[in-house]
């Protein structure tokens, strides 16, 4: 079975080296760089959801840390890696909240900590093994009960001012549910994944974020760590256990390989692209052009690193195979030209975007509408003004489609950001 997949591997590997330009990578830099975007992604789905609530030393308390998510998927993944994650995610956060720097660097290591702490947890459930043989059913329908708490949990973070009590009530909820399931399942995975994987990581990293808050007295620290340990605790019993336990719960007894990686050049382009997005999204963040009303932003951010992880996903396996390979040159093109025709459609919805915005709600665009634009309009040029390449020069052709299709997603992912920044001050 393995010298089948190795074969199989060096089949992919000689096709990807024939239709696309490719570079050896070290793995370990691999894991670093892609934990490193993840912590840019996390740093800014952190600034734009974030739920804070005044403590009663006026200061802030934050309640809606669904970031957490993503560093669990990090460390799941990419193990000790996965703890770069929130490290650069805590920097980001701390750098565009302009927050002090004592409270920076408590900030900052409490989050490290705590992906260390997932982290550990994740090796304690690989080493113990605990009984598989579960049902099915069962645990699809207790997938479905969490993903169904963490909505509700969602929607009472964001429509309260005050959640302390529905924080309780949930986390109550939740402790109750795995204990049922537990004794339906006549398993002790549900407790240990409540206890080692949400409870004490969330427990240990409130209670010292709590204890450290030297600006509090001793009523306020108390909310600091309540709001920490059962916001996190909710987060990831919940989404937590549909994404990282019920998806792909195999990936969780893999180890990573090291040594080095070809990979295609057209992947970094995607990389890059993903990058490109949430870096934007954090400068126009913090030079204060998204104004203070974040959470219709959560859209165009979400809608641009979906299309763009997706297509870094799916580019980083091998995109023609089998009878195809005989004509990847005609493969490629085809679908650079569908990403070129598309992008001439948004031209005409772009060029009459900022005139009828102006006139529509009779008022001057601020400098950072107009300048989104810009970025908007010549993405969709530079999609367009890519055209000839010589027949049977494959890998010339692949990057062209790569590029044409990266700039085709931000002149949509850039559309629909204008239009949230026109629309947002005019009716918050």
């Amino acid at each position: 079975m393995k010298q089948e997949e190795q074969n199989i591997t060096a089949e992919n590997d000689t096709m990807q080296a024939k239709n696309d330009y490719t570079i050896a990578l070290n793995k370990t830099m691999l894991y670093i760089s892609i934990c490193s975007l993840f912590g840019v992604i996390c740093a800014v789905l952190s600034i734009l959801t974030t739920r804070s609530i005044a403590s009663p030393n006026g200061g802030i308390v934050y309640a809606f840390f669904v970031s957490i998510l993503i560093v669990a998927l990090t460390v799941k993944y990419f193990k000790m890696f996965g703890i770069i994650t929130a490290f650069i995610s805590s920097i980001l956060f701390c750098f565009a909240l302009n927050t002090s720097l004592i409270d920076s660097i408590i900030n900052v290591s409490i989050n490290t900590l705590q992906a260390l702490l997932i982290f550990v947890a994740y090796r304690l459930i690989k080493k113990h093994k605990f009984d598989k043989q579960k049902n099915k059913l069962y645990n699809n329908i207790f997938a479905i009960i969490q993903f169904i708490i963490g909505l509700i949990f969602t929607c009472v973070e964001f429509t309260q001012s005050d959640t302390i009590l529905s924080l309780r009530i949930i986390a109550i909820v939740e402790i109750i549910i795995f204990i049922i399931f537990s004794f339906i399942q006549k398993t002790v995975n549900y407790s240990f994944f409540l206890f080692l994987l949400c409870f004490l990581p969330s427990f240990i990293s409130g209670f010292l974020n709590g204890c450290l808050q030297l600006s509090e007295n001793w009523t306020g620290k108390f909310k600091t760590m309540e709001t920490w340990t059962l916001s996190n605790f909710i987060l990831l019993g919940s989404f937590g256990f549909v994404f990282i336990e019920q998806i792909r719960p195999e990936y969780i007894e893999k180890t990573l390989s090291f040594g080095e990686v070809n990979i295609k050049f057209t992947t970094l382009i995607y990389f890059a692209a993903v990058f490109l997005w949430n870096a934007i999204f954090f400068i126009i963040y913090y030079v204060g052009w998204l104004g203070k009303n974040l959470l219709p932003y959560v859209l165009p951010w979400l809608v641009g690193n979906m299309f763009l992880l997706a297509n870094l996903y799916f580019n980083s396996h091998v995109e023609v195979t089998g009878d195809k390979q005989t004509n990847a040159f005609k493969w490629y093109e085809d679908r650079a030209v569908v990403a070129e025709k598309n992008t001439q459609f948004l031209i005409s919805i772009i060029t009459f975007l900022l005139p009828i915005s102006s006139s529509l709600f009779d008022r001057n665009l601020s400098v950072g509408i107009i300048t989104i634009f810009c970025i908007n309009i010549t993405c969709a040029c530079l999609s367009i003004g890519l055209i000839w390449i010589p027949n049977k020069e494959i890998k010339a052709m692949s990057l062209i489609k790569t590029l044409k299709t990266v700039f085709h997603l931000l002149t949509v992912s850039f559309l629909l950001l204008s239009a949230t920044m026109i629309i947002v001050p005019n009716y918050s």
